[in-house]
């Protein structure tokens, strides 16, 4: 675990300002993962809001140097979209934008659920490696506390969540992520998360593997 990374996390809770909660998260998750560039899309009852972080560029210049394509099937198909050259990915080598702008290591993670209030969209130097695992892990981290504090801040908000229960909703989702990566096997998950596998049953009463095609 990244300390530092997830002290950021905790950190953005003291942003009242919608701009500055963007401008800080970008810089956060940019500086956890190594990107050349960072964006957030987000979709509010009053028009769409964009935010961007890449050095020496302007907002306009970021949106014109992404992938519309790759945000688009990441929001159509409710996933996280994590490729380590878009211009050899059979789902993007086609895209305009990825061609003329050779667009390598690209990850893409929904904000929210169905529907998603927006969309957190990296991408990495031409010649600079993939994306790891754990920068994965991070980015949908942040991106499923960033769903509970843009809901406090843009139009769309909902009642206050509690940060305990911020807390709870990131340590589950970082459980399920786990065993799923094992096949819903809880001693393999329990194994890679550090912890016993009554503590994955208690803390997830009622645990049973998700039909398939659900």
């Amino acid at each position: 675990m990244s300390v530092p990374f997830y002290r950021g996390l905790v950190a953005l809770t003291v942003h009242d300002e919608l701009e500055s909660l963007l401008q800080a998260a970008l810089l956060l998750v940019s500086q956890a993962t190594a990107s050349e560039l960072a964006y957030i899309e987000l979709q509010a009852e009053h028009g769409p809001r964009y935010a961007g972080h890449c050095e020496g560029s302007n907002l306009e210049t970021i949106r014109a140097s992404i992938s519309r394509g790759i945000i688009s099937r990441a929001l159509a198909e409710r996933c996280s979209i994590d490729t380590s050259s878009a211009m050899s990915d059979a789902r993007f080598q086609d895209l305009n934008s990825v061609r003329q702008h050779a667009i390598a290591a690209v990850l893409c993670v929904p904000i929210g659920g169905d529907p998603a209030i927006g969309v957190l969209y990296l991408q990495r130097a031409h010649g600079a490696p993939g994306f790891t695992r754990s920068h994965r892990e991070r980015t949908e981290d942040l991106c499923v506390l960033l769903d509970v504090f843009l809901h406090r801040l843009v139009d769309r908000a909902p009642a206050y969540v509690p940060l305990a229960e911020e807390r709870d909703a990131l340590r589950d989702r970082r459980i399920r992520q786990s065993l799923s990566r094992h096949k819903w096997n809880v001693t393999e998950a329990a194994r890679e998360l550090g912890v016993s596998r009554s503590l994955i049953y208690r803390l997830l009463p009622g645990l049973r593997r998700p039909k398939a095609g659900v």
